[in-house]
């Protein structure tokens, strides 16, 4: 419902040296609260995996018709559960919708599940890390125990994103 209404803010905002043409989705929350939307549960807590703010429908269809109308899309997406439902929706509009120069990203990426990686640059999605996340703070160290050692080695996948193939950009989250 809220598309008509974008479009016609993209269009007031429109300049010659600015424009307002990306919308941003808060897919879920982080790990050190437990409200990272995960695949599997939280170590400490067998029956927990977090939440997605969207239901897997709802964020294609949403996803889509922003697509359609040419809007870049920013997801924020913490956990391996939210990356995925993120690169879903990317992938469902993309096959659905004309080809256009898209710039989609993901940010924040601190838990991608293996799978995953390729995706990125399958799909031409640009993975948005942020480096300094993989300094060992009071936050990782809690983020590592509430995952596990298995999940934890995966952490910040800068490397691994690389490897896939991803286009990579690294910011601040300032």
């Amino acid at each position: 419902d809220q598309v008509a209404e974008m479009k016609r803010l993209r269009a007031r905002a429109q300049g010659s040296r600015f424009s307002a043409r990306s919308v941003k989705f808060f897919l879920d929350g982080d790990g050190s609260h437990r409200s990272a939307g995960l695949l599997e549960p939280y170590a400490d807590r067998p029956n927990e995996r977090g939440a997605l703010r969207f239901g897997d429908h709802e964020l294609r269809t949403i996803v889509s018709a922003l697509d359609v109308a040419g809007f870049d899309l920013h997801f924020h997406a913490w956990g391996d559960a939210a990356v995925r439902q993120a690169l879903d929706a990317l992938e469902y509009a993309m096959h659905r919708n004309p080809p256009w120069d898209r710039r989609h990203q993901v940010a924040h990426l601190c838990l991608v599940h293996p799978d995953d990686l390729e995706r990125f640059a399958a799909l031409g999605v640009t993975a948005d890390v942020h480096p300094i996340w993989a300094w060992m703070s009071e936050e990782r160290r809690r983020e590592v125990e509430l995952l596990g050692p298995e999940r934890a080695a995966r952490l910040v996948p800068v490397a691994s994103l690389f490897d896939a193939g991803a286009r990579v950009v690294a910011g601040s989250d300032w």
